[in-house]
């Protein structure tokens, strides 16, 4: 009987060794995302400083760094076997940078980037959308602290416009989280912006 319950210790310790070796080929990838998601990490964060301040010539070549080196690293967990585990260390700066990339998009006209971003996963791409619309709100907010009645007015209606767009739809937690969450956001934010903007309106008697 023991004798031939050694079988199990050999079938466990074949599998312990086959999990030792993904273990290290992943925590050496692991590592190297990392490392390469710290630099973009300063690198997003550059590029919404750089777009709040108007400087789009170098707004423009720092987007064209993160777009490749978001690339690189999506292609090299894409194509591994243990791609989901090397995907959750990834996840928060891929959508930290689809946000970036898409608030450079919307400034600058720049749409021809768009079609970069269909290589990534679609449900990363709304939950980027909903934090770019963060970003979209903030400029809002600074246009009407300067009384730029018209840009914050071009701001507003494309939040109006994304909420009724998402609002059309309804996805669970489990395939996108938080995204009845977010929406209520959204339109708590939204009703916020339409009151402040009439009373800077108001005030400005136009």
């Amino acid at each position: 009987m023991y004798g031939e319950s050694k079988r199990l210790l050999i079938f466990v310790n074949q599998i312990l060794n086959n999990l030792e070796d993904r273990y290290k080929e992943i925590d050496s990838l692991r590592n190297k995302i990392y490392s390469k998601s710290r630099t973009l990490i300063t690198y997003n964060r550059s590029l919404i400083n750089l777009l709040f301040n108007n400087d789009f010539d170098n707004a423009k070549k720092l987007t064209i760094d993160i777009m490749k080196m978001l690339g690189e690293l999506y292609s090299i967990i894409v194509e591994h076997d243990d791609k989901q585990m090397l995907y959750r260390i990834f996840k928060d700066v891929m959508k930290e940078s689809i946000e970036a990339i898409l608030f450079y998009i919307y400034l600058t006209g720049s749409y021809n980037l768009i079609d970069d971003l269909l290589r990534f996963d679609e449900t990363i791409i709304v939950e980027s959308y909903f934090e770019f619309l963060g970003e979209v709100r903030r400029l809002y907010i600074d246009n009407l602290i300067n009384d730029d009645i018209h840009s914050a007015s071009n701001h507003l209606n494309f939040l109006s416009s994304s909420y009724q767009l998402l609002s059309t739809k309804y996805f669970p937690n489990y395939f996108i989280p938080d995204y009845k969450r977010r929406l209520d956001q959204l339109r708590s934010q939204l009703e916020r912006s339409k009151e402040d903007f009439i009373y800077v309106k108001y005030r400005r008697g136009v």
